[in-house]
């Protein structure tokens, strides 16, 4: 009889926790392009940062930027590259000094005489870094209706800058080519950080951030058949602030016959153990 009460209370507490398995499996990621910003055709040198980012949605060419130097990195005697490509990633002006790019942030920077690293925390070679400009990618996923959108990423500020929040909003744009930030006409406003800024006593560190938001059981028309799109921004002005390792994941909302009829299951379980 024990043995027989046994399976029978395994049986019940499967099917219980059932519904929330069936829908722990439904989250799939959001193909993103280049999302932690490795996918470049060179490798920068440390403090070396792209003039923008030229990337094309799929089956374009992408733009080729150069490379410069920017406060409080040098040359150190290395000459800017030309050529480079930054896959997915767009900004305004590719290739004309724009004020967003990818850097290589492996720097020591002398801070009352100890040389400190201007950032770590972050994944492989390479970070966003942005002022004020904007950077973005639009990808190649529609907007859905009845999904929750969880978008995860890095940001940080280094030692040499100053407070300022991470800038980023989710959006639905018109097509593939459109530049979409929050003013360009067609282009819907989704989702942004809402948190507060990074303080001072985080320079230096990369941080983990995460923002959610649900679309409606129907789409309005201003939605229906855009492309979800990540756009990001420094600041408004001098403030620089920096990215990396972006991540998007889709989750159906279920519906109250969902869970109705995957909790039936669990009596209907219980009657047949006995």
């Amino acid at each position: 009889m024990h043995h027989i009460f046994h399976h029978t209370r395994r049986a019940f507490i499967l099917a219980a926790i059932s519904p929330m398995l069936a829908l722990t499996a439904l989250a799939a990621p959001v193909p993103i392009i280049n999302p932690g910003f490795e996918e470049l055709n060179v490798t920068l040198r440390p403090g070396e940062q792209t003039s923008g980012a030229g990337g094309a949605p799929i089956g374009l060419p992408e733009t080729p930027v150069t490379t410069r130097w920017q406060f409080p990195f040098t040359p150190n005697g290395n000459t800017a590259q030309s050529g480079v490509l930054v896959p997915g990633w767009r900004t305004a002006n590719p290739g004309l000094g724009s004020l967003a790019g990818v850097l290589n942030p492996n720097v020591l920077v002398n801070r009352n005489g100890v040389d400190t690293p201007w950032m770590t925390g972050y994944s492989g070679n390479h970070i966003a870094t942005a002022q004020a400009a904007f950077m973005q990618q639009t990808l190649s996923t529609q907007v859905q209706p009845n999904t929750t959108y969880t978008l995860t990423f890095l940001a940080g500020i280094g030692i040499t800058d100053s407070e300022y929040t991470p800038l980023i909003q989710l959006l639905a744009a018109p097509d593939l080519t459109t530049f979409a930030t929050p003013s360009v006409p067609g282009v819907e406003f989704l989702a942004r950080y809402e948190g507060g800024p990074i303080r001072q006593p985080q320079f230096g560190a990369m941080h983990s951030f995460s923002m959610t938001m649900t679309t409606p059981a129907t789409l309005p028309p201003t939605l229906q058949g855009k492309y979800l799109a990540i756009a990001f921004l420094g600041s408004d002005g001098i403030p620089r602030t920096n990215y990396d390792d972006f991540h998007l994941d889709a989750t159906p909302v279920p519906t109250p016959g969902t869970f109705a009829l995957l909790a039936i299951g669990a009596p209907c379980t219980l009657r047949r153990r006995r």
